[in-house]
């Protein structure tokens, strides 16, 4: 690894050389002279968005990736290039990194509209900064934009001006040039200066008319039909400052259409040649594919095992359970949660709930981030009877009449797992976990619930939480510093263990230190020693167990076109650029 403080040290001006952007044909498979206009993308989501608001929002939501995601062309201010994975301005016209590495002048570039055609201002980032780090509003991204309960400031410096000032060195510094994405300030900075924080979250509900929402990528919503589809159209103001290497606007699409379908559904309607692209959930699914294929039924291609994904699946015990304080005893004990690590084959987990599609993990950091992986680290094995003297150890060590064990007290172990009904493999696991614990003696049951009331009891704060345990997955961690600030801080949004506040113990602080100092250190390898450190002691205390990392399979019609050259296709470049995919 390349030691980071060479890019952050030293006055670094990074600048595009014209306006408007230019998209080259390195990015693509199809050339611009071959590309054609028009054509709508057909493919799958697994259900609807929980809201419309991208402050709101914290699942995985395709309205709102498409106001925050540069992926989908929205102008944050860097973004990392497809082609060799180094950052450059995007909505900034240029970026100049100061001697120190502590402060980032930016100057917008000029031609930014929004869907309705009005400009995009330096207000929009300004506002964005702004609601992001409010300790309301911004509730779900705080983390990522303080160190060590120090700020990272966003402040103007001229009319097209802003200037990002650090209070340490930040490993993550380019990330949060890509996490500032302009929020429509005639909309949410009016409503705030009008109504407060809580006006702004009531904002943009999945009830408010698609006409009403402001895009600055290259698609805006048009349609949406609760429980069926989300219909994208292009917006006819991104090409005006984005083009392909001819000079051409962008995009190709006139636009996309997500159908709902769970897996087994969308696959049928890809074998029926109902949707343009599938992302196949197993080793089966692709062999249907292949199959198809051969026998002539459908025009398509099939990429089985492309990388894994960057995020993580794991289990999540609810260590704030004032309302039963025996189980949060239990919860709290690292000998009862390393007898259910024993009692957990994630082997099994990736051969029948993802069916071949995921590969076990150990820690929190996947093989998608190479050397940031901690080597030499071990799971507990699966082993049910060491799982038992475990529990005898803790008094369990007789059963009752229906075979469950209990203590002398004639208490059993007894929680529910829950898990988003619209993974269909984290609800088999859920599943299969669940019996296994069953079969040993516990009273486990599982149980999968709609994605927004998850989140509802996820996410709430204090010492009585309203759920046991969680099987659940994250993501968007970044290649400069593999740990998700929220999840790693005991106060983070996404330390879902633990929502009291504060650290419950010496290993959940020591976690937390050592995150910070990570962040702070631009040496590469004391970086990669903290990391690994982190991950040890994660593992030792098994508050949160890693189960498996999924792997993306992909196949697509040969209408689609367009896709990243092969040798770019990885977990941060995806498969294909949307700007430059056509029809054709």
């Amino acid at each position: 690894m390349r030691c980071i403080a060479f890019t952050l040290v030293g006055a670094v001006a990074l600048a595009t050389l014209a306006q408007p952007y230019v998209y080259p044909d390195a990015w693509s498979d199809l050339p611009a002279a071959e590309a054609r206009y028009g054509g709508v993308l057909v493919t799958t989501t697994g259900g609807d968005p929980r809201t419309f608001n991208p402050l709101v929002s914290v699942e995985s939501n395709i309205v709102v990736a498409h106001m925050k995601s540069p992926f989908f062309g929205v102008p944050t201010l860097a973004w990392r290039r497809p082609l060799d994975g180094t950052w450059e301005p995007y909505g900034a016209a240029s970026l100049t990194f100061s001697d120190d590495g502590l402060r980032v002048d930016a100057e917008l570039r000029e031609g930014m509209r929004w869907s309705d055609g009005s400009p995009v201002t330096i207000q929009d980032y300004l506002i964005s900064y702004e609601l992001q780090t409010h300790p309301v509003a911004g509730t779900h991204a705080l983390d990522a934009w303080f160190i060590d309960g120090e700020p990272i400031v966003v402040e103007a410096t001229g009319e097209r001006s802003l200037r990002l000032t650090f209070p340490v060195p930040d490993r993550i510094a380019r990330d949060r040039l890509a996490a500032l994405w302009p929020l429509p300030d005639a909309v949410f900075g009016e409503t705030f200066r009008t109504g407060g924080a809580e006006a702004v979250l009531a904002l943009w509900g999945i009830e408010t008319d698609p006409a009403e929402l402001l895009f600055a990528g290259n698609m805006h919503l048009a349609r949406f039909v609760a429980g069926e589809q989300l219909v994208f159209e292009r917006n006819p103001h991104w090409g005006e400052w984005n083009v392909d290497a001819l000079g051409q606007p962008l995009p190709y699409l006139d636009g996309v259409r997500f159908r709902h379908a769970e897996p087994d559904a969308a696959l049928n309607m890809f074998l029926a040649g109902a949707i343009d692209e599938y992302w196949p959930h197993s080793v089966d699914a692709v062999s249907s594919i292949l199959a198809a294929v051969d026998q002539g039924d459908i025009d398509a291609r099939v990429y089985e095992s492309v990388f894994p994904i960057a995020g993580t699946t794991f289990l999540a015990f609810n260590l704030n359970k004032a309302s039963d304080p025996f189980m949060e005893t239990l919860f709290r004990d690292l000998r009862f949660r390393r007898a259910i690590a024993h009692m957990i084959d994630r082997h099994a987990l990736a051969e029948l709930a993802w069916q071949g599609a995921a590969t076990p993990l150990v820690g929190s950091v996947t093989g998608a981030f190479g050397a940031w992986v901690a080597p030499d680290l071990a799971a507990p094995a699966f082993d049910p009877e060491a799982a038992l003297a475990i529990l005898s150890e803790l008094g369990f060590d007789r059963r009752d009449g229906q075979g469950m064990l209990i203590d002398g007290a004639g208490r059993r172990i007894g929680f529910r797992i829950v898990t988003n009904g619209s993974a269909v493999p984290r609800v088999q696991a859920a599943g299969i976990i669940a019996d296994t614990l069953r079969e040993v003696g516990l009273d486990v049951t599982s149980a999968a619930v709609a994605f927004p009331q998850l989140v509802d009891q996820i996410l709430v704060e204090g010492d009585d939480r309203p759920f046991d345990v969680v099987l659940l997955g994250l993501s968007g961690q970044s290649r400069d510093w593999p740990f998700l600030m929220g999840a790693v801080l005991c106060d983070g949004t996404f330390h879902l263990q633990n929502r009291s506040g504060a650290c419950l113990d010496d290993v959940e602080a020591s976690v937390e230190a050592l995150a910070i100092e990570g962040r702070r250190t631009l040496d590469d390898a004391e970086a990669l020693r903290i990391a690994h450190e982190i991950q040890r002691l994660e593992l030792e205390a098994l508050q949160v167990i890693q189960l498996v990392v999924p792997t993306v399979h992909f196949a697509h019609r040969e209408r689609l076109a367009g896709l990243l050259p092969r040798e770019l296709w990885n977990v941060d470049n995806g498969l294909y650029v949307p700007a430059l995919t056509s029809m054709r």
